[in-house]
């Protein structure tokens, strides 16, 4: 029998939550104060239990050594070229190995020694600050980007020079921005952005304290949940303050609803989408540049009177390609699920779905990325079997058969680089075993070159073997998986990490992860990643599949992905470890509490897990239109109800391995899914003898993901390598 497991006293109180006339229970309802001093203590007591079983793992130092060893290989991104004239350079980033953040690099010419340009690592000790997005003005003489702290959604803006001085052009950064882009007029005078009203809660504190006799530190933003509505694009012009930025969009009316801008090629018109929530459907705006900045300066106060409809409805997707010959080129899904290419005539100023001209018919395959270089050359990037085809036409001649470009099989394109005016495209391809290839696309020339190659030392390719399946879901639907694993042996039965996502549209390509390759030579590991319907690899109907009322048909794709590895002999259930973040975190919620029997470990990483709160914190609305409303319609409420991972977890009901990880800087998933499900799952194990514990992991200074330094990547990667082995070692002893 196991030693029993001592979780610590985690207060349940008699808070109910009323939705819809009924009451549910919330006895951790309290877990959602982020500032509290109890919760702090929770964080405390939750980490330091995980350690404390962590450190009996075997191998553990020598997994974190290895895994270090391997992340130290030198990684450059695709070249871009800014500016004009004597402000012409090539930019891109790249990283020596080990280092926290990737460096912004600089050089004239391509065959030009590359020198530092911006190294954020030069900000924090603990390598925690990081540039979530940038943008060169069109002279080049300037560049804005953005930078967040410990990971959180929230950026500020600051705008510098590139004629190698490292001094800021602006005394205070731009603040409360969040999903943002940076839209520079072709005048160099200024650029537009999008922000959001300071939270309500990071402003009372503030007050409070400042009030306070015994005064405390602020607290950080992106540790607040307040929610976040009624974004605003503005017009910053340089060298004025943020209070003087003149407003270009809003919609007053739907303050849930999501916006964006974006300048033509050529710098005549702006563009304003609208959407709702994350889906990909849109209602697009154009108007001339110099319009909309005029009537922002006027006496409305407001640049959207300027503004006229392409496209009035949310019929489908709208995504802006470039403006070529008097026309605006989109990709769009209307009446094409898998995306076709179509324009308008600016002259005509005919807008709607009727106005529209053909110039690339939907095919079988998704169309997913497009570009236009050397003016009139249009670079599309196909999904065909979750891998990527490039193909260039010429906008002249569509009716030429495409150029196709090199990539090797079973690879994405994570990474490209050109613009209308530029002569060359770059683009950046990976696969499960190769971290990545540069290449060099010449539009005069038809040629195409490698411009770098990216090798991880001592790592032979020949030894991993990777494999795409095909198996068949609960209602009979294919669903592929790619299987990663060790080369010219028994195929199993041995450890398998599934891993799955399957929402919002997202495909999930072929990537390179050090992890990944870790676990099959330290464990000698297959890595399963399945395909599942809420994705995006087989168009919009593949994502309707599985969103909404049609939720569970994802959960159902996954379970289906457990029972075909077992059944075909390539692992069994205590061998069988899932994992998934963000989305993915709640699909491995689902999936215990659905299914327990299925799983050896789980390990679920910044899940949504109640489905009855998301839509008030933070950007949690935008998620309604994949997972529902469980505020404004009863239906929705006793659907999420009933899977929400928060509220279906059995009492007494053995379960898996389960690891449940969040960061205290998550402003996306508040930490509050995560801390509630991982304190109902400890009150739920009854039986704590059973050698199976319900661990916590919260990462300090860190959010929802991106933005984390490369040691904390490590450390967080090596206790997930620890908490499963330790969970097989306890299965085979369990079998003798």
């Amino acid at each position: 029998m196991a030693p029993t497991i001592e979780y610590p006293a985690v207060r349940r109180s008699d808070k109910v939550l009323t939705m819809h006339g009924e009451s549910i229970p919330d006895p951790y309802e309290w877990l959602g104060d982020p500032w509290s001093e109890e919760v702090q203590r929770f964080v405390e007591q939750q980490n330091a239990l995980l350690q404390s079983r962590l450190s009996a793992a075997e191998g553990r130092a020598a997994f974190k050594e290895r895994l270090t060893e391997m992340f130290d290989y030198r990684r450059i991104d695709v070249p871009f070229k800014e500016g004009e004239g004597a402000h012409a350079a090539y930019y891109h980033f790249a990283n020596t190995g080990l280092q926290p953040q990737s460096v912004l690099y600089r050089r004239v010419a391509l065959d030009d020694e590359p020198k530092v340009f911006f190294d954020p690592n030069a900000l924090s000790e603990d390598g925690t600050i990081s540039i979530v997005t940038y943008r060169f003005s069109k002279s080049g003489k300037y560049w804005a980007y953005a930078l967040s702290q410990s990971g959180s959604d929230w950026v500020k803006v600051y705008v510098g020079t590139t004629d190698g001085t490292s001094e800021t052009v602006e005394a205070k950064p731009l603040e409360w921005v969040k999903f943002s882009s940076l839209t520079w007029t072709d005048d160099d005078a200024g650029f537009l952005y999008k922000r959001y009203p300071k939270p309500k809660s990071l402003a009372d504190r503030e007050q409070q304290e400042q009030q306070a006799d015994d005064k405390k530190p602020g607290h950080d933003a992106g540790t607040e949940t307040d929610i976040n509505l009624a974004p605003q694009i503005y017009y910053h012009k340089l060298n004025t303050p943020q209070s003087e930025d003149l407003l270009i969009y809003e919609d007053p009316d739907h303050p849930d609803i999501q916006i964006g801008q974006e300048l033509t090629t050529d710098g005549a018109h702006l563009l304003v989408s609208e959407g709702h929530g994350c889906d990909p459907e849109t209602k697009v705006y154009y108007a001339e540049t110099v319009a909309v900045l005029a009537a922002a300066a006027g006496p409305t106060k407001s640049g959207k009177s300027a503004f006229r409809p392409i496209v009035d409805d949310f019929e489908a997707a709208y995504d802006y390609i470039a403006t070529h010959d008097g026309y605006l080129y989109f990709s769009t899904s209307y009446k094409a699920p898998k995306r076709r290419i179509v324009r308008w005539s600016i002259a005509d100023a005919k807008v709607g779905h009727g106005a529209m001209q053909d110039v690339l018919p939907e095919t079988e395959d998704l169309l997913e990325m497009c570009r236009v270089i050397n003016e009139h050359r249009l670079v599309v990037i196909y999904l065909h079997n979750v891998s990527h085809v490039i193909k260039v036409y010429d906008l002249r001649d569509m009716a030429k058969s495409p150029l196709e470009l090199p990539i090797a099989l079973g690879s994405s394109v994570i990474s490209l680089s050109g613009r209308k005016r530029q002569t060359e495209l770059f683009y950046r391809y990976m696969n499960f075993t190769s971290p990545g290839v540069v290449m060099r696309f010449d539009a005069t020339t038809d040629t195409t070159t490698q411009f770098d190659e990216t090798k991880v030392p001592g790592l032979d390719r020949s030894k991993f073997e990777v494999r795409q399946v095909m198996y068949k879901s609960k209602d009979g639907t294919s669903i592929p998986m790619f299987l990663i694993g060790p080369a010219n042996k028994p195929t199993g039965p041995r450890p398998i990490w599934l891993y799955g996502y399957g929402g919002f549209n997202a495909s999930i390509t072929p990537a390179f992860s050090v992890f990944y390759l870790a676990l099959i030579e330290k464990l000698g590991a297959t890595v399963a990643i399945a395909n599942l319907r809420g994705g995006g690899e087989f168009g919009d109907e593949w994502h309707r599949a599985g969103k909404g009322y049609n939720k569970q048909n994802v959960f159902d794709d996954f379970a289906a992905a457990a029972r075909y590895l077992v059944d075909e002999g390539l692992t069994t259930v205590e061998q069988l470890c899932i994992n998934g973040a963000s989305n993915g975190g709640l699909l491995v919620g689902a999936s215990i509490t659905q299914h327990p029997e299925l799983f050896g470990c789980a390990i679920a990483d910044v899940g949504v897990h109640d489905m009855l709160k998301f839509a008030k914190q933070t950007i949690g609305h935008a998620w309604t239109t994949d997972y529902l409303d469980p505020d404004s319609d009863k239906k929705a409420f006793d659907f999420l109800r009933g899977y929400s991972p928060c509220h279906n977890v059995p009492m007494g009901v053995t379960m898996p391995w389960v690891l449940v990880t969040t960061g205290d800087h998550d402003d996306r998933v508040v930490p509050m899914h995560s801390h509630t499900f991982a304190a109902q799952l400890q009150h739920a194990h009854t039986d704590r003898s059973d050698g199976r514990p319900r661990l916590m992991r919260i990462t300090t200074k860190a959010g929802h993901g991106a933005g984390r330094s490369t040691a904390q990547r490590i450390e967080e990667m090596t206790d997930k390598y620890a908490f499963w082995s330790l969970a097989l070692d306890h299965y085979a002893k369990e079998a003798k």
